[in-house]
């Protein structure tokens, strides 16, 4: 009995703490419509940059994260975030101080959002957040704005292995 109410405690804190609403970005990848993302990049810094490029572009990050599984490094500065992975730019965050190709940045709104991307983008939850997303999927990459109360507070644009 005593093994059934651990067990029922520990089933109970994990349901708990897991976000059922939420689901991967790659769920919405065939219902989703391709957009030409090829031309994003921040501060003429592309996807599938190496180090040298972004130091030269940012200067010396503030901080730099080393992962070994997977193997990955991560740039830190004070409004944008590098990961690279086999020396190349895979993805960058940013949430404050930049824009996309287009003109979005923190604190512009959902429906100029859509305005400056279109209409073929996805919907989902992650862990509370609302978040809209594009899938360039000639150039296999993926971005995505962090809504919130309609307001843009993050931007992620990273490749994909579809």
């Amino acid at each position: 009995m005593k093994n059934l109410l651990v067990l029922c405690a520990i089933l109970l804190t994990f349901l708990t703490s897991c976000d059922i609403s939420s689901k991967d970005k790659m769920e919405f990848y065939d219902g989703t419509k391709s957009t030409d993302l090829s031309k994003e990049n921040i501060l003429t810094v592309p996807l599938l940059s190496n180090e040298h490029d972004i130091k030269d572009t940012f200067g010396e990050p503030e901080h730099m994260t080393s992962i070994t599984n997977p193997k990955s490094k991560y740039l830190q500065y004070e409004e944008v975030e590098f990961g690279l992975k086999d020396g190349k730019t895979f993805r960058y965050y940013f949430k404050g101080g930049y824009q996309t190709e287009k003109g979005i940045n923190i604190g512009k709104t959902k429906e100029e959002v859509i305005e400056a991307y279109g209409k073929s983008y996805y919907e989902r939850n992650e862990t509370g957040s609302r978040v809209i997303g594009y899938f360039d999927k000639r150039n296999k990459i993926n971005m995505e704005f962090t809504i919130d109360e309609d307001e843009v507070v993050g931007v992620i644009v990273e490749k994909i292995g579809k």
